[in-house]
């Protein structure tokens, strides 16, 4: 059996918007099925083994207002295990300013306060 040392990079690129813009998102389905599948990548990444650089598209679009602030809680949920992930294999650098990094929290604590709701199908992610 051969062991891989080399630094292993995010296979899935998500397209999560319909233009280069980041403003109108896939629908909601497609938005769904694709960040899930990122989640699910993302969380199986090592810091310690992790090409950064691979990371770089999905930081950025991730933040988007139009992600971030989903009227679809689901999809808000989504969004912020995916950042949570992203901060985890940066640290101790995050890849984002001081303003995002305030608006990114403000969202983690949004997401917090509706842990009380456990019938929610999407209570598990958060």
């Amino acid at each position: 059996m051969t062991e891989d040392n080399g630094p292993h990079e995010l296979s899935f690129q998500p397209r999560l918007f319909t233009n280069a813009t980041n403003k109108k998102t896939v629908t909601i389905a497609e938005l769904y099925k694709q960040l899930k599948k990122l989640s699910k990548e993302l969380n199986g990444l090592e810091q310690e083994t992790v090409n950064t650089q691979s990371l770089n598209a999905v930081t950025k679009q991730l933040i988007a207002p139009s992600l971030l602030e989903h009227k679809e809680s689901g999809v808000v949920s989504y969004v912020s295990c995916c950042i949570a992930d992203i901060l985890r294999l940066y640290a101790p650098e995050a890849p984002y300013d001081d303003d995002e990094i305030k608006h990114i929290f403000n969202v983690f604590i949004d997401q917090l306060q509706l842990l009380g709701d456990s019938s929610s199908q999407f209570f598990p992610l958060r």
